[in-house]
């Protein structure tokens, strides 16, 4: 008798392993599927051309925001000099003197 509540025991036990394991291979391919999404990722400004800067890029809410730091060349968004902080979006190109950046989501 406590030979059959033993292996039936064991057997249970190996039931909740495979559903646990089975769980976590679940929610780890969800995590790595959820950062190819368009959109939901990390902003990523990537240098075109150039070596100087003479603009600041900080994050913002839920994206970023340009400012030009009184350069000598201006700073130009999407081919418009700009006075002001200005919202970025994916697919802005920004002109830093020679510098060029292009502005995407991960």
């Amino acid at each position: 008798m406590i030979d059959v509540v033993l292996l039936a025991g064991r057997l249970l036990l190996l039931a909740l392993l495979y559903l646990f394991l089975f769980a976590a291979i679940q929610t780890g391919i969800g995590l790595v599927a959820g950062q190819r999404k368009k959109g939901k990722g990390a902003w990523v400004i990537t240098v075109l051309r150039g070596p100087g800067r003479h603009a600041r890029i900080s994050p913002a809410g839920d994206g970023a925001v340009v400012e030009d730091l009184s350069s000598t060349n201006g700073t130009v968004l999407n081919g418009v000099r700009i006075t002001a902080p200005q919202q970025l979006r994916p697919g802005d190109t920004v002109d830093i003197g020679s510098v060029r950046l292009k502005v995407d989501r991960s």
